[in-house]
């Protein structure tokens, strides 16, 4: 394969066939109208159908709405791929590319047709329906394809609706990864927890993942590339019945991420080991490397749980429209007992890192700094990425005071720094509305966020949530926790069982990769306090 290459990718194409249509002068009048109308773009189809005397052309689906074709035959739910070329390619270059592309749809039993138009454009035309399998296939080889809007939404398909496990949810909990292994038989990489990536699953299914790069603890800078490798995100998790010896199929479906999509969901064999509270996930990659994690859960105990959905910016707590014209943001905030992570950026398909799929930041980086010949295309991944995408954990030290332990754009060193203090000011300010949280920022950005789980209040001070009590204001979304009930970080490390001791994680993390033959090192130092039960 050549250099990868950025495709962008038109949908709401139909196809009219004009048969004998020289010999039809209205048809030669519609033909006229329909190419240059401003309504959409017009194209000739070359080779389809192959009588000379008939004529296709491929129209946006405004413009059979506004000029009817005088005929019956029109195809619709259609796409087109445009090559975006270099500046100095030339029109042979590019339709030699486009033919290695068809081939390789092709092999991915995808139908694709060359259409001709004015300039040096080239593109390719393709059913809407194998959209999905012909985007697959691009990224697999390297190449980055860029979809938009509701185009997003397809790539990859909606999951359809399959078993899930029972309510049990081993899945549920606070996770540290230990160990990655990538590809397999390879050396892993060994984490002292909890400074690896952490993982906070809530029993409706969502989740958040802090994973900076390693050796990064967050405040990647301009002249810092390690904020290609920053893969946080967040999302829903479906877990479904696997094989007989007691694994299970696993699905993250993501809704934020630091990296672009794939195109396709990630899919892994996991396993749950619960005399070690461990959680093995096994994934394939399309080369065949594959990967493992292994993951260490650090509540021993049950705790409640919190999860809030981030509201696109243009629509209020009401449901109502109050602006159009803005990036859409979105984000999972997830507490579980006394550990908080959220994660926020662009929403699916909008943006250069949600609207493209691709297999990571820095191949996309990498065709943007290409394309135009001019390496200033390259800093808009990052520009992006630190205005609109965020990513911090912390701790609750009391209810109503988060303190933020990593963050993504800042260095908290190893106090960390208050996120929020509702008695102090620090933060803003949140307000608890029913089935709403408002934050009202310091930076006088509102955010409103939907309540999924309420199984305790970590916004509001003890003397705010009694009177909440009495008065029964935003109490009715599960079963609440008081200050005594919340877990401490402090109390933690007298609580048996409650963490992971240096010695216990290094045999749980060689049991996790006993496949593998190579002996990993694990780096000494002092571990950080441990996160509460």
């Amino acid at each position: 394969m050549e250099s990868p290459r950025l495709l962008d990718v038109r949908s709401g194409l139909v196809v009219v066939c004009l048969k004998d249509f020289r010999s039809k002068g209205e048809w030669l009048i519609w033909l006229g109208r329909a190419l240059t109308s401003p309504a959409g773009p017009a194209w000739a189809l070359a080779g389809v159908p192959p009588r000379p005397s008939d004529c296709s052309v491929v129209v946006a689906e405004a413009v059979v709405k506004k000029l009817p074709p005088p005929c019956e035959e029109v195809d619709r739910g259609w796409c087109a791929l445009s090559l975006q070329a270099n500046v100095d390619e030339c029109l042979g270059a590019s339709l030699e590319t486009l033919a290695e592309l068809c081939a390789l749809l092709q092999e991915a039993s995808v139908s694709a047709h060359l259409l001709a138009s004015h300039g040096s454009s080239v593109r390719l035309l393709l059913p809407m329906d194998t959209l999905h399998a012909a985007v697959i296939a691009l990224v697999r080889v390297g190449h980055v394809v860029s979809l938009h809007g509701a185009l997003a939404s397809r790539c990859p398909s909606p999951l359809s609706a399959e078993t899930a496990v029972d309510n049990s949810r081993p899945d549920v909990g606070v996770w540290s990864m230990v160990s990655r292994e990538q590809p397999l038989q390879s050396d892993p990489v060994m984490y002292v927890e909890p400074e690896g990536p952490l993982r906070l699953q809530c029993p409706s299914g969502l989740y958040v993942e802090i994973r900076f790069p390693s050796g990064v603890s967050g405040g990647a800078s301009a002249n810092d590339e390690s904020f290609l490798r920053h893969a946080s995100c967040c999302g829903s998790h479906r877990i479904h019945v696997g094989d007989e010896r007691g694994g299970l199929d696993s699905i993250r479906d993501r809704i934020v991420s630091f990296q672009p999509s794939s195109g396709e969901y990630r899919r892994t064999s996991t396993h749950f080991v619960s005399e070690q509270l461990s959680w093995i996930e096994l994934s394939a990659d399309s080369d065949g490397g594959g990967c493992m994690e292994a993951w260490s859960r650090l509540n021993s105990k049950d705790v409640n749980y919190v999860a809030l959905q981030l509201q696109p910016s243009d629509i209020d707590s009401g449901g109502a429209s109050a602006s159009r014209g803005e990036l859409q943001r979105a984000g999972y905030w997830v507490f579980a007992g006394n550990c908080w992570a959220r994660v926020t950026g662009l929403a699916v398909g909008q943006g250069l890192v949600a609207g493209t799929c691709c297999r990571s930041l820095a191949e996309l980086e990498a065709v943007l700094g290409g394309f135009g010949g001019s390496s200033s295309s390259s800093s808009k991944v990052h520009d992006e990425l630190k205005a609109h995408y965020d990513a911090v954990q912390g701790l609750v030290d009391s209810p109503g005071v988060l303190r933020a332990t990593k963050c993504a754009w800042k260095d908290l060193g190893v106090a960390g720094a208050t996120f929020y203090d509702a008695n102090a000011g620090i933060g803003g300010r949140i307000e608890v509305e029913g089935a709403w949280v408002i934050h009202y920022c310091e930076d006088g950005q509102i955010e409103r966020w939907r309540v999924v789980e309420w199984g305790f209040d970590p916004f509001s001070p003890p003397s705010e949530q009694t009177a909440n009590t009495s008065t029964g204001r935003a109490q009715t979304l599960g079963r609440n926790t008081s200050a005594e009930e919340l877990p401490s970080a402090r109390d933690s490390s007298s609580s048996a069982g409650s963490s992971f001791s240096g010695r216990r994680h290094r045999r749980v993390a060689t049991s996790l990769v006993a496949g593998s033959s190579r002996k990993a090192s694990t780096s000494s130092g002092a571990s950080p306090p441990p996160l509460s039960s």
